[in-house]
């Protein structure tokens, strides 16, 4: 693995992309020419150069790309490719809201499962249907027309 490099070696990225710096007391070092010369080697390992230039036209990191040597020049330059002559694809990423990352963070994001509700339907549905039964077994209107039934039979008998 590579040394870690100090931060006043490295080139502040807004000097890479051609602005003025923001900071009045940047750690990051404005001297391109100076880490041009001093520059360490390619990676050798990644085949086809910069993954990020390949795919988007352009590389984020210019100078400081360890294997930019297809899109910098020998002064620093971050190379663009030629948007006319090759489509790009579109990177994008999933973005959380803020108030749902931090329910997420809290565990107190009210999760909500189909299935869950589907249990709940179906425990209600059994509970309402167990509920009618017993009503229809012992409704008193029934009963007392069941129990009037049976003793005008047995007075009819007797």
């Amino acid at each position: 693995r590579d040394a870690r490099q100090d931060d006043a070696e490295k080139v502040c990225m807004a000097i890479l992309r051609g602005d003025t710096c923001p900071y009045e007391n940047c750690r990051f070092s404005h001297d391109l020419k100076g880490y041009m010369a001093t520059r360490p080697e390619d990676i050798q390992q990644i085949e086809g150069g910069c993954p990020l230039y390949n795919s988007k036209g352009f590389c984020l990191y210019g100078a400081m790309c360890r294997v930019g040597s297809n899109h910098i020049t020998k002064t620093g330059e971050n190379l663009r490719k030629d948007d006319s002559s090759e489509k790009h694809t579109e990177h994008t990423a999933s973005v959380i809201p803020r108030d749902v990352q931090f329910q997420l963070r809290k565990k107190t994001y009210p999760f909500v499962c189909k299935r869950h509700f589907e249990k709940d339907d179906k425990q209600q549905k059994d509970k309402t249907e167990s509920a009618e039964n017993e009503e229809r077994t012992t409704d008193p209107k029934e009963s007392a027309t069941a129990n009037s039934t049976v003793v005008a039979a047995a007075a009819a008998s007797s």
